[in-house]
């Protein structure tokens, strides 16, 4: 898998990362805080911070940041986890779209989105730099990381009727998509999101990102590879139960 592709998938799975800000006092010394994101539907990042928070001060008189995204706790050695670090600068923009991507990843969020000292913000990424394990690296353009705008936009505009028509119609291949695919225990799992690059499910409290075979960039690709990742999943939970 080139690192470009690992790089997007780890962005699409990972929940949370390290935002690092510009302090403003003591002026020009990195400031770094944990944080939870949600993504557009091209893989740009979307938070939701407080005005009160620190990074929140630093972001409105230098909008420059980077976030590092790593799942560390699931690797033996953490400096070989992969991880990828985004450059680039965040602006405040409330939107009602905004606000549901980011819900459906966060939904604990509910309790605090409408409060009035928080806000929406969307990260737009220049450069980023992506570590696939011990000695190895790359430099990526945003073009690397980010979803095609035209496939973004067509999947934006179908991602609720594909989500409804999901739950609504083949809940049980929801389920084979977590239990077999992904591992995942339980039942009742629900699509929450779609994108170019696959889709998120989540059961209570538990997420879990299942990724496309290659990206799509049309409705009718998207039911494509649902299908076929169906299909799939039946057989070898056929042969699972077999064995």
């Amino acid at each position: 898998m080139k690192d470009s592709d690992q790089a997007r998938t780890l962005i699409r799975k990972t929940l949370f990362g390290s935002l690092a800000t510009v302090e403003i006092s003591p002026s020009g010394f990195p400031y770094s805080s944990l944080v939870t994101y949600g993504l557009d539907f091209d893989g740009s990042p979307i938070f939701l911070f407080s005005r009160l928070s620190g990074h929140t001060k630093n972001l409105e008189k230098d909008p420059r940041c980077s976030l590092l995204i790593s799942s560390p706790a699931r690797h033996r050695n953490a400096q070989t986890a992969p991880r990828v670090t985004l450059m680039g600068s965040v602006t405040k923009k409330n939107s009602e779209s905004y606000k549901n991507r980011f819900l459906h990843r966060h939904p604990q969020a509910c309790l605090y989105a409408d409060f009035k000292d928080f806000s929406f913000f969307t990260m737009a990424i220049n450069k980023a730099h992506f570590v696939g394990g011990f000695a190895l690296s790359s430099w990526l353009k945003s073009g690397d990381i980010l979803s095609d705008q035209k496939a973004a936009k067509n999947i934006a505009c179908a991602e609720q009727s594909i989500i409804e028509h999901m739950n609504r119609e083949h809940f049980s291949s929801i389920d084979l998509f977590a239990n077999v695919l992904l591992r995942r225990a339980g039942s009742n799992w629900a699509m929450t999101g779609v994108d170019p690059d696959g889709c998120d499910l989540r059961r209570k409290d538990y997420f879990a990102r299942l990724s496309f075979a290659e990206p799509v960039n049309s409705p009718q690709k998207c039911r494509e590879q649902l299908m076929k990742m169906a299909a799939k999943a039946r057989k070898k939970a056929t042969f699972q139960h077999k064995k």
